[in-house]
């Protein structure tokens, strides 16, 4: 099998563990809205939920793209040794600072969560306590975790990292169906310290059954230095980045009890085209664009690159139409029941329209970035990101007050989209520019394509309220579906009008599958 052939492997088994994990974790989204709707306890589990899995980003993320080069690196040079020692280090390192940031945020917790979600009240403010104060105490159990989980990329074991969150999420869902109604919604943090410590040892037990070395040790060599060289700009890029989060869920807190529960569901809508198209894309294209940089090959590069750019075009510009037009009957189909009432889709609806604008920025930067990290600078995306979270603190800081909940989205976005503008002007001063006269007809044709599929979902989709005009139910589901199945159907065929790199290899794909399948 070639390199490439290997490369396509991967991405097709991240992508379907992606596809199962993103459907369960809607799942888990859909029981804690039917219990719980955009209520004080969805908000307060959604501002509480976010602590775990922001840590486990910034962990995870740093600690793969430090390790992972390292480990290649010293197993391909024979240093079995070495590498042994800078795992055992790391493993070390990393229990004694979960373990210390553990125990201090346990006894600062109550000051923190008043600073955290000061917007609430008392009430609001004790169930965010308490269920920190469940999942505090298993930061140890997320930071071995991220660490094994980069031990297995570099080892090149794929699968079984990428299950985390199927487990944390079934955590939950147990826990909301069979746990809720008698002990609350505090149960569902229960739920999820559970599933984290399910996958902990379902890793741990494959990685022994590997015989991969987790001896812990302290042997502070120059491994170890270039570890930390690596470790630190991107450690930084990636807080900075998290951080955010946290001053949204914060200011979401004092514009109404219900806000951080709608910004929950429409962010986690936002996660899955993101997660999907772009998560896939990158691990295959990281190693190309490196392979082209280190030979020097900007002409390739740039060739790479505008390929890409036009793939996530014609992938997420039509999602992001449909989230713009028919955000509320999207929201309707995949929450509106139980406690999620027809205020909570409007209010989440709200947060989706805005959150959308994101969505072909913050997937393009991403791209970039991988680029950055090829020509061996880690520095820019870092600069870049501090640059963007604070441009969105400051216009949360001034849209909120006035706007309410829009304002938090709506910063995001727009501070996304000045990212995006700034890294792509930095990276076309490296390695030239990507665009070319046949590039440039393709992004109209695209972007005409795009607008014909949105106007046309819109209006079939108002069109067809005439004759199923009931606003939930069959009726609902039967305009919804056939207005984005008749748009979509259509966007496919001008699509593939487009004559582009990508285009003709998707059509060359599907005609073999037909081949096949005849």
């Amino acid at each position: 099998m070639s390199r490439s052939d290997k490369i396509v492997g991967v991405a097709f088994l991240l992508l379907s563990v992606t596809i199962v994990s993103r459907l369960i974790g809607f799942v888990r989204q859909q029981v804690i809205a039917y219990y719980y709707g955009t209520s004080l306890e969805a908000s307060a589990f959604s501002a509480a939920f976010t602590i775990p899995t922001l840590i486990l980003t910034i962990t995870g993320g740093a600690l793969s793209a430090a390790l992972i080069p390292m480990i290649i690196r010293l197993r391909n040079q024979g240093e079995e040794l070495r590498n042994q020692q800078m795992i055992g280090t790391v493993l070390s390192v990393t229990s004694i600072v979960t373990i210390i940031l553990s125990v201090v945020l346990y006894l600062f917790l109550e000051p923190l969560v008043n600073i955290y979600v000061h917007g609430y009240d008392a009430d609001g403010r004790a169930l965010v306590l308490k269920m920190l104060q469940i999942i505090v105490p298993f930061l140890i159990v997320i930071g071995l975790i991220s660490l094994i989980t980069s031990i297995l990329n570099a080892y090149r074991y794929y699968f079984i990292p990428s299950l985390g969150p199927i487990f944390y999420s079934t955590g939950v869902i147990v826990a909301a169906l069979f746990f809720a109604q008698s002990y609350g919604i505090v149960s569902l943090m229960v739920g999820m310290a559970a599933g984290f410590l399910a996958h902990l040892v379902f890793a741990l037990s494959f990685i022994l059954k590997k015989k991969i070395s987790l001896r812990p040790q302290f042997v502070f060599n120059e491994d170890m230095k270039q570890v930390g060289i690596l470790l630190f700009p991107i450690f930084i890029s990636i807080t900075v980045f998290q951080l955010n989060t946290l001053v949204d869920r914060s200011l979401g807190s004092s514009v109404g009890d219900e806000a951080i529960a709608a910004l929950n569901y429409a962010n986690t809508i936002i996660q899955l085209p993101l997660s999907l198209f772009v998560g896939s894309m990158v691990l295959p294209l990281f190693p190309m664009i490196a392979d082209k940089l280190s030979k020097n090959d900007f002409s390739g590069t740039n060739h790479l690159l505008a390929n890409s750019y036009r793939l996530l075009g014609i992938l997420l510009l039509p999602v992001m139409g449909g989230f713009l037009v028919l955000a509320e009957p999207i929201i309707a189909i995949l929450f509106q029941r139980g406690e999620f009432d027809a205020a909570s889709t409007r209010q989440t609806s709200l947060a989706l329209m805005f959150y959308a604008f994101m969505l072909f920025p913050f997937a393009m930067r991403d791209v970039m970035t991988r680029a950055f990290y090829s020509l061996k600078d880690t520095w820019t995306p870092v600069i870049n990101s501090v640059i963007m979270v604070a441009i969105n603190i400051g216009l949360m800081l001034l849209l909120v007050p006035k706007l309410g909940m829009i304002g938090i989205a709506g910063s995001t976005s727009i501070a996304s989209i000045v990212a995006y503008i700034r890294l792509r002007h930095l990276l076309r001063k490296r390695i030239g520019a990507f665009q070319s006269e046949k590039n440039s007809k393709a992004w109209w044709r695209i972007l005409f394509n795009t607008l014909v599929f949105t106007l046309t979902a819109l209006a079939l989709y108002y069109g067809l309220a005439y004759f199923w005009s009931n606003p939930t139910g069959v009726h609902l589901y039967a305009r919804t579906i056939i207005s984005f199945a008749i748009a979509g159907a259509i966007y496919l065929y001008l699509t593939f009008q487009l004559e582009t790199d990508e285009v003709s290899w998707l059509k060359e794909r599907i005609q073999k599958l037909l081949k096949k399948r005849a």
